[in-house]
């Protein structure tokens, strides 16, 4: 039956919702449910097409459900979540290649912190290039302190509930595999923030990569001159073997062959509200 509350004579506006259906979605950057997407994104049609015994939220749900509406997604075993189709791709697929990159504006009380860590560091640091006492080699400790630091921040202060320090934090004559961790309710990634510092002949940014760890997720990210990081994408260490260019123990991982930094962000966004990002992923998946 029609809620009492719902306007009696009037149809919904499929055009103006669905714009402010992807609207909604991409700025929450989380999946809503599909009654409570109804309530903040309807757009009412002056024409009435519906029986007075159709809910208009059940039309809404069956358009997504039952149709594709690109970019929009219902979401199966969900209880009726609504979310946009590049939250759940198919990681072999080319259109998750190139990501559109993240920024985070640079912060004067950061670069302090990470000139005092690097500083305590220096001294423990392996020179792997044997070019330790060169400028260049300054310069890019510099950019990949700055980036490192600001991507730790970022994470510390946006997502405080799922952020863990270094396993070598404080330790400053340790290495470690990660640069900070970040722990869900079912899974705990071990970050390591790499700077594309370099670039290949085809002028493509990339990022070395020593002996790459496939329990290790690797965050791609550099240093800009307008005192911003800019975080390109993340890619795995098996990703990173099967798709970079090795030289020695170094593999190059060039930033558009990773993974959208937006699909990182997503899965912890689904995290906080109970979602289970990998679950989702798997279920939407075409079959082998």
């Amino acid at each position: 039956m029609r809620d009492a509350s719902l306007p009696p004579s009037l149809a919904i506006n499929w055009i103006e919702t669905h714009r402010n259906v992807i609207r909604t979605l991409s700025e929450s950057m989380m999946p809503w449910p599909y009654r409570d997407l109804f309530e903040s994104t309807i757009m009412w049609s002056a024409v009435d097409t519906y029986a007075r015994t159709t809910d208009p939220r059940e039309k809404f749900r069956q358009h997504y459900a039952e149709q594709r509406h690109p970019p929009v997604v219902f979401i199966p075993d969900t209880n009726g979540y609504l979310g946009l189709d590049l939250w759940f791709p198919d990681k072999s697929q080319l259109s998750l290649l190139a990501p559109k990159p993240i920024e985070i504006r640079g912060d004067c009380i950061v670069s302090y912190e990470v000139g005092y860590e690097q500083a305590k560091r220096e001294p423990y640091m392996f020179d792997h290039f044997n070019d330790a006492d060169t400028l260049p080699r300054h310069e890019r400790r510099r950019r990949a302190a700055l980036v490192e630091g600001h991507v730790r921040s970022f994470f510390e202060h946006v997502y405080p509930d799922y952020y863990r320090p270094a396993s070598n934090a404080g330790q400053y004559e340790r290495s470690a595999d990660d640069d900070f961790q970040l722990v869900l309710p079912t899974v705990r990634l071990l970050m390591d923030v790499k700077s594309c510092s370099y670039e290949d002949d085809d002028g493509q940014k990339n990022s070395p990569v020593r002996r790459p760890k496939t329990n290790v997720v690797y965050l791609f990210a550099d240093w800009k001159d307008d005192q911003t990081t800019e975080l390109y994408g993340i890619g795995s260490g098996g990703w990173i073997k099967a798709t970079g260019t090795m030289q020695g123990e170094l593999t190059h991982m060039s930033y558009n062959k990773t993974f959208s930094i937006e699909c990182l962000l997503v899965m912890l966004n689904m995290a906080r509200i109970g979602l289970d990002y990998i679950q989702f992923e798997r279920q939407l998946l075409p079959p082998i």
